[in-house]
């Protein structure tokens, strides 16, 4: 009879699907809570939308309206943002989004716990601390609430597990709740049917998921409910309309078969940057007959995009057809079902730079049906290759494991010794290994000869020096070419050589011999040095080489092994091309200046950054690498983040965590190239990010330069800061920290210590002075805040034994004062940054920089270009009108002005001014030593002056100059004394001006009296 019943409602029933349904719930075994989901799925024929959709995990939901939660850490209840379903569409909501992705392959369409940047979070409402499905019981409620109402509306619902846990299920039958409308009164929930009754599946099986078999409700009341469309929907008979099985998340379809099947991919794993074939193999366990197959390819994957690089086989495929469109690939015709197979092989495809999991989005239909995504998207694996960069730099890590690398031979067996293989071997990272083994038996071992090495990593220590070093032992070897170039061979000074974590890399360098030892140990020991340090060469004589052509002084270059003897570098030489005469080169690594913009952002904005690099030696920079700061975070690290321009524009990009690495482009003296990296986000606080940038040769090891591009974040710093005005008030000692802007930066006023200056709005400035060398931050334009001891050196006030951080590049230097070349004479303004103008009244060359002796009719002072500064200073001559910066410095107790950069001197246009006499307006005493100061201005250079005094009857008194003009106001001092030096007596004089302009002859007279007084006794 119920079963009658049943058939008779079931037209009515599927009728009556006018609402959302659950149709699959995934409750992992334990442990494995991450990969929990929820499929939801419209069987209507219309478009559902809504932005009122809840969904939880607990049974006492509905409270949620009165701001009621349990207080168990399992349960959640979250609200969907939008939830827009068309028909027959799904929507996966998983509980843990990067858990659903490891696990399934594919990004679910939401998540709860918010653990995966690309998959869209619902809006928490209320989370426990560790959120989870139980096997043995629980339930999962998507319902809908207004957001005003006493009750909410129940959607779908599905409850789990024994019946003896039936009161964790739904049951809010006669329930009364006030929500928070507008009045106090209470709604009542109609009855659901008790817990006790409800058909709930009691077991699930390991690892399987409960699945909605169709559509129907079976046996849901569909009236006198509280559901959506009035429904019951507690009395739904769930142990009939679910089934268990092995988890589909989104292959939910309303016709049998769609969405089944698997893919299997070989390989599963590739290394970035490969160009490799790609087999996709299809099976499935279901009867229903599969006819179409829809592939979507990772669009980070490059291939031909067309059906002559793909092949179909297996009798799954015999009839098929194959389309593409993009990296869309579509197989139809086909008869896939659980006694056929098929496979699909993919040629040519290149894997990209970006380490990851790459999803194969697949999609499966019946000859009635839907293309529906399968379970299972099948993944490939991107890894980087690795390299012996990553064993060498990371040997804790790979110390006792078994791996393969691919490299070229630099030292072959029977070279270093006879007695059992100590051989080497370098790859593109520009690093090398020691093999070592007690048989010599190993003809694959020859320079040049490339090589598959599968070893296990070991650190060898002596025990008598305790020298370490790093092989590879137990190892095979698979010969893939032979006469093959030593690959990325770096070029380092004697110095970077001299460096014992580099054992086991074959190198190049060069130096002046400086002593050679013969007969040491069963070799020869040759030091030599470029200029940075002593470097010593081990020669053995196993080697064979003549080394006769090779004495003291010569200059050599010369490719070798870094091996480690008595813990100090020695370079290894095992053949005899690898010592020539030659000459020392420039290195290439390192070098190029970099700068970025912006070059200031604010904090936690989410910005693009352009790095350019430009080059500064004449040899190529083939490779570059530039490093995110750990603290910014990068919203799409890969290359599709990355835009490149200039010489870079073709470049080969790599990414590899933080590192951005650049190879296969040239760029030499003065070129550039420019990065451009977006949607990288600033830390959220006040600082400078250093970018660490590397460059090198086009193979061989990259190298930081010496100064990365920074960014001011926010304020830059919130340290405390004094002006340098009142540190220079504070005694010798005394810790202080300034900000401001270099004036005069390292390497121009000295070149073998930092002597350097800067300045800030004060006004005043400040020596930096470093005896270890030269800083090489302190460049001109730069704002930086300093902090450090102030000293005093024969009267130069400067700052020692400091900290420095840049802040930013290319300010203008402040508060520059216009100074009279008598005030700069003086030791006022010592270490400010000034200007001045006048005439040049002498040059002399003395002392190592050249003097040029500067007046503007106040008092003359020394401007003084030392030769490291480089300036050309042959176009000035005596006579000249000149403008000068610099920097006031003291010399003998006075000051003089410290030209640093060319920029700093120049021949403007003379002014020309008007002709004027000022005398003070009162009496003077020349009888007690008063002066009497006059002021005049000629107007022009090109004039001749006079300034004579005259009694009242027109007498000469004195003459106080009579020469050429000045194109700027003069200051003569009269004392009260005739041309024969007695005093003149008291009364009033004339102080008489007379200017002639020597370019068309006109005559200026001015007239002042001066009155001659005493004191009255």
């Amino acid at each position: 009879m119920h079963r009658l019943l049943f058939l008779l409602l079931l037209p009515i029933l599927l009728m009556a699907q006018d609402h959302l349904l659950i149709s699959e719930v995934f409750v992992p075994p334990s442990g494995e809570s991450e990969k929990a989901f929820v499929e939801i799925t419209n069987p209507t024929a219309q478009t559902f939308s809504s932005g009122e959709m809840y969904l939880a995990n607990y049974n006492t939901y509905y409270q949620m309206v009165a701001d009621q939660f349990p207080a168990t850490n399992q349960f959640f209840v979250a609200r969907f943002p939008e939830l827009t379903l068309n028909a027959s569409q799904v929507v996966v909501v998983a509980l843990d989004g990067a858990g659903y992705f490891a696990a399934f392959g594919k990004r679910a369409d939401f998540e709860i716990k918010g653990t995966d940047d690309q998959t869209p979070d619902l809006d928490v409402i209320r989370m426990g601390s560790n959120p989870a499905l139980e096997t043995v019981k629980g339930m999962m409620i998507l319902f809908s609430w207004d957001g005003q109402s006493d009750l909410v509306k129940d959607v779908d619902y599905l409850p789990w597990g024994l019946l003896a846990f039936n009161a964790t299920w739904m049951d809010k039958s006669g329930q009364q709740i006030d929500g928070p409308d507008a009045d106090s009164d209470a709604s009542a929930y109609l009855n659901d049917l008790p817990t006790n009754q409800q058909k709930a599946i009691s077991s699930i099986p390991s690892g399987y998921s409960l699945q909605r078999d169709g559509v129907s409700e079976v046996e849901e009341i569909a009236s006198d409910g509280n559901g959506l469309t009035g429904h019951n929907e507690a009395s739904e008979n769930f142990q009939q309309s679910f089934k268990t099985a092995s988890p589909t998340p989104g292959s939910f379809s309303q016709v049998a078969g769609d969405g089944t099947g698997t893919a299997q991919l070989t390989p599963e794993s590739v290394n970035a940057g490969e160009l490799f074939d790609l087999t996709i193999s299809f099976s499935t366990t279901e009867t229903y007959e599969l006819v179409s197959i829809e592939l979507t390819l990772p669009s980070e994957f490059s291939w031909s995009q067309t059906t002559a690089d793909l092949a179909l086989s297996g009798d799954a495929f015999s009839a098929a057809t194959v389309t593409v469109n993009q990296n869309q690939i579509l197989i139809e015709n086909a008869s896939l079902n659980d006694q056929t197979g098929g496979t699909l092989l993919i040629k040519n495809l290149q894997a990209p730079s970006a380490e990851g999991s790459y999803p194969i989005e697949v999609k499966t239909a019946t000859a009635a049906g839907n293309l529906t995504p399968i379970a299972i998207f099948p993944s490939i694996s991107v890894q980087k290759k690795l390299t012996i960069a990553d064993i060498q730099n990371n040997l804790s890590q790979y110390e006792g494991q078994v791996v393969t690398v691919e490299a070229v031979v630099t030292v072959g067996v029977n070279i270093t010794r006879t007695d059992r293989c100590d051989a080497y071997v370098q790859d593109e990272s520009g690093r090398g290994i020691n093999l070592s083994d007690a048989s010599t038996n190993y003809p694959e071992l020859v320079r040049g000869n490339r090589l598959k090495i599968t070893g296990t990593v070991t650190e060898y220590v002596s025990a008598t020096t305790g020298d370490a070093t790093t092989e590879l032992i137990n190892f095979t070897l698979e010969l893939i070419s032979t006469d093959n170039p030593v690959p990325a061979v770096p070029y380092l000074t004697c110095a970077e050589a001299n460096n014992i974590d580099l054992e086991g890399t074959f190198i190049e360098t060069a130096g002046v011999i400086t002593d050679k030892a013969e007969n040491i140990g069963g070799g020869t020991n040759i030091t030599i040095d470029d200029g940075t340090t002593p470097l010593q060469l081990r020669i053995w004589d196993s080697s064979g080489l003549d080394l006769s052509a090779f004495n003291v002084g010569d200059t050599v270059s010369v490719r070798g092994v870094i091996d480690s003897y008595r813990q100090s570098a020695q370079v290894v030489v095992a053949y005899q091309q690898d010592i020539q005469k030659g000459a020392i080169k420039e290195t290439v690594a390192g070098s190029g200046q970099v700068s970025v913009q912006p070059d200031s952002v604010g904090r936690a904005e989410t910005v693009n950054l352009t790095f350019n690099l430009t080059g500064t030696v004449e040899d190529t920079i083939g490779q570059c690498a530039l490093v995110i700061p750990s603290d910014w975070q990068w919203l799409q690290p890969g290359s599709e983040s990355v835009q490149l321009s200039g010489v870079f524009s073709d470049a080969s990009i790599t990414i590899s965590a933080n590192e951005i690495l650049l190879s296969d482009f040239t760029l030499t003296f003065q070129q550039s190239g420019s990065i451009t990296v977006t949607g990288l986000t600033s830390p959220d606080a006040d600082t400078v990010s250093v970018f660490k940038f590397k460059t090198g040769e086009p193979t061989g090891m990259l190298k930081e330069v010496t100064d990365p591009p920074r960014i001011i974040v926010g304020k830059g710093t919130n340290r405390s800061f004094i002006s340098i005005a009142e540190a220079r008030q504070k005694p010798v000692g005394a810790r202080i920290t300034v900000k401001g802007v270099i004036t005069i930066g390292a390497g121009i006023l000295r070149t073998n210590f930092t002597d350097a200056y800067l300045q800030d709005e004060s006004g005043y400035g400040l020596n930096i002075y470093q005896g270890s060398g030269l800083d090489v931050r302190i460049k001109r334009g730069r704002l930086v805040i300093i902090s450090g001891e102030l000293d005093e050196y024969l009267g130069k006030k400067e700052i020692v034994n400091y900290t420095l951080t840049v802040l930013k590049d290319d300010v203008p230097i402040p508060a520059v004062r216009k100074l009279s070349t008598f005030e700069a004479s003086t030791t006022e303004f010592e270490g400010s940054f000034v200007e001045i103008e006048g005439l040049i009244s002498g040059i002399q060359y003395t002392g190592g920089g050249t003097n040029i002796y500067i007046n503007d009719g106040s008092g003359e002072v020394t401007v003084r270009a030392w030769d490291t500064a480089n300036l050309d200073l042959t176009e000035f001559e005596i006579g000249d009108y000149v403008l000068v910066r610099g920097v006031v410095g003291i010399y003998r107790e006075a000051g003089q002005i410290l030209l640093g950069y060319q920029e700093d001197i120049l021949r403007p246009e003379m002014p020309e001014g008007q002709v004027y006499l000022k005398v003070p307006n009162r009496p003077f005493v020349p009888d007690q030593g008063e002066k009497l100061a006059i002021e005049y201005q000629a107007g022009s250079a090109s004039s001749h002056v006079t300034l004579r005094i005259f009694d009242l009857s027109g007498r000469l008194i004195a003459t106080l100059y009579d020469g050429d003009g000045l194109p700027f106001p003069i200051k003569k001092e009269w004392d009260g004394t005739d041309q024969l030096g007695q005093w003149v007596g008291l009364g009033t004089y004339l102080c008489h001006l007379e200017v002639v302009n020597n370019n068309n002859g006109k005559r200026t007279v001015k007239i002042a009296p001066i009155v001659v007084g005493t004191v009255l006794k």
